[in-house]
């Protein structure tokens, strides 16, 4: 799959801006292409969720991020989704780092 997202910093939102913040609060949404390579077929689909960020130092962080995929139609039959009538929605979830230039 890829995306395309537009973050919106919740923290900055609730207090100001701080770079020495350690811990941020993001929501997401956008669009989300995804290819079924098994039936050769390709979705668009829509995206939103929150991502979690904690700051370990001024460059490195890690991060949990939480999303939920919505699709018009069945994408897979083997997938784990939760259809309901003619629509499919996928969850999903990643931890990972980031780094600052």
């Amino acid at each position: 799959s890829l995306s395309a997202d537009y973050m919106f910093n919740l923290t900055n939102m609730v207090g100001n801006y701080s770079d020495t913040r350690i811990f941020d609060l993001n929501a997401f949404a956008g669009v989300v292409y995804t290819h079924v390579d098994t039936e050769k077929k390709n979705y668009v689909g829509l995206q939103g969720g929150a991502q979690q960020s904690f700051k370990l130092n001024d460059r490195w962080s890690i991060f949990a991020e939480e999303y939920l995929r919505g699709y018009n139609g069945k994408i897979t039959p083997s997938a784990r989704t939760y259809t309901s009538g003619e629509y499919t929605f996928v969850l999903g979830a990643s931890i990972g780092t980031s780094y600052r230039f």
